[in-house]
């Protein structure tokens, strides 16, 4: 009877460890998918979400409704993931998986509406506003066609926050100079939450324009174009010039420019200490103190200014523009003229080269007074390269060109509610960019301090054992 009550005894206590080994996992299941309790393992973070996003959307004072068009949860990884993670912020956000082979009936309503569904589509809705992002929308490719960046998380908040504020500024691309028509900035914009639109300067720019882009332009402006530019600044629009450095010859563009106390140099800045690529034209800038430059304080990150002119530093004005600085080169940097002849075509500094620092960007802002007696502020930036938004460089996670230009057009626009400071997701690893300088400093140390310093300690303990 002992030995039976003993073995009743042990199974009793081998069934409590198991029902409480089952409890115990049932319970840990549901808290880690009811607060999302998983550890993003991935390199770049890749299914974390921001503080950033996390404080938006747990800021939404609406409900909003989140439609993933796929044929599973699990159909992309990257996305199931990342709802998982929005879900948890905020409970008027819900995200619902809708499969397009078995509920015709919610494809057949939004089509009715004259919204087309597409396979992995998200649609971000409140109320009447919605916002359809393509799968496409959630990627970027590098010019090999190799998967580099995802996007969603950006993408997915921008269309939250706008379809709750239910506005968006409009961020004007100009064109008809030859400018540039850059597919990833553009994108970027979006992302961010702007509306972005074409336009040309035969009529008085919209309203609704926060912000003009003129991006590297290859020919000058008419005097028509000019007043409807002038027109458009005097009632407080913003206008972003990125000016080509080799383009010298756009005599009425740089008029208007001169009258705001903006003047290019026609000099190509280099620096031999702070540049990426070990390429003195590739220059690392300082940020000065500014509103644009706010956001930096807090994030470490530099931007690059390739091939760029310098910037007069007498910004005197008849107009009373207030001309600030807002990028300059180091103390080591050195300019020379772009039409030098000289014989030597290197880029190491020559005798007749003239020493920094230089200033790389400005922002002029001039208040006017409006036919109802407001006042409003026109404003513009103005940088020596149209570089500085190459595809390469946007697309970089190592480089802050992409952020700093979403804080530049959010100081034009007035409306720093609008962008939202979050970078895509790099997709395996990417390579670091480091400043010549830097490289320096890590070579003295790796390949001279360290080596020395491992000699000196074998040599000490090499004499103390001889004379013990």
């Amino acid at each position: 009877m002992k030995k039976f009550g003993k073995r009743v005894q042990r199974i009793s206590m081998i069934v409590l460890i198991v029902a409480f080994t089952l409890i115990v996992n049932v319970l840990a299941s549901k808290i880690v998918s009811k607060y999302n309790l998983k550890f993003d393992m991935t390199l770049s973070h890749l299914y974390s979400i921001s503080d950033e996003t996390k404080e938006l959307i747990g800021s939404l004072d609406k409900e909003v409704k989140i439609y993933v068009i796929c044929q599973s949860r699990d159909a992309i990884t990257e996305f199931a993931e990342m709802f998982d993670r929005y879900d948890v912020c905020s409970d008027l956000l819900t995200v619902e998986y809708i499969n397009p082979d078995t509920d015709l009936l919610f494809i057949d309503k939004y089509e009715e509406l004259g919204i087309e569904i597409s396979l992995n589509s998200i649609i971000v809705e409140c109320g009447d506003n919605r916002r359809v992002l393509a799968l496409s929308d959630m990627y970027q490719f590098s010019t090999d066609g190799a998967l580099t960046v995802f996007n969603g998380q950006s993408m997915v908040t921008s269309a939250v926050m706008n379809v709750v504020d239910d506005k968006a500024d409009t961020v004007a691309v100009l064109m008809g100079h030859g400018e540039d028509v850059p597919l990833v900035l553009q994108s970027q914009l979006i992302s961010y939450g702007y509306d972005v639109a074409g336009i040309v300067l035969n009529k008085e720019v919209p309203d609704e324009v926060g912000c003009m882009l003129i991006l590297g332009p290859q020919s000058d402006f008419s005097g028509t174009e000019i007043a409807y530019l002038d027109s458009y600044l005097k009632k407080g629009g913003s206008v972003l010039y990125f000016k080509d450095a080799d383009m010298k010859d756009l005599n009425n563009l740089d008029a208007v420019l001169e009258e705001w106390g903006i003047r290019f140099e026609h000099k190509a800045v280099m620096d031999s200490s702070y540049n990426i690529k070990s390429n003195q034209m590739y220059v690392v800038a300082n940020f000065i103190e500014h509103d644009i430059n706010k956001y930096f304080k807090s994030h470490n990150y530099y931007v690059v200014t390739p091939v760029i002119n310098s910037i007069n530093q007498d910004f005197s004005n008849a107009s009373g523009s207030k001309v600030s600085v807002i990028l300059a080169s180091s103390d080591y940097a050195y300019a020379r003229a772009i039409n030098n002849e000289s014989d030597d075509r290197s880029l190491a500094k020559q005798a007749a080269d003239e020493d920094g620092p230089f200033v790389l960007a400005v922002a002029s802002e001039r208040d006017f007074t409006q036919e109802d007696d407001t006042t409003s502020t026109g404003k513009i930036f103005a940088m020596g390269t149209h570089r500085f938004y190459s595809d390469e460089l946007l697309e970089s996670s190592s480089t802050g060109n992409s952020a700093y230009m979403k804080e530049v057009i959010s100081w034009a626009t007035g409306n720093n509610d609008t962008a939202y400071s979050i970078v895509g997701k790099q997709v395996g690893a990417e390579s670091l960019s480091v400043t010549s300088r830097q490289i320096k400093i890590f070579s003295i140390v790796l390949i001279g301090i360290i080596p020395v310093l491992l000699i000196c300690s074998g040599a000490m303990v090499i004499l103390k054992r001889r004379y013990l």
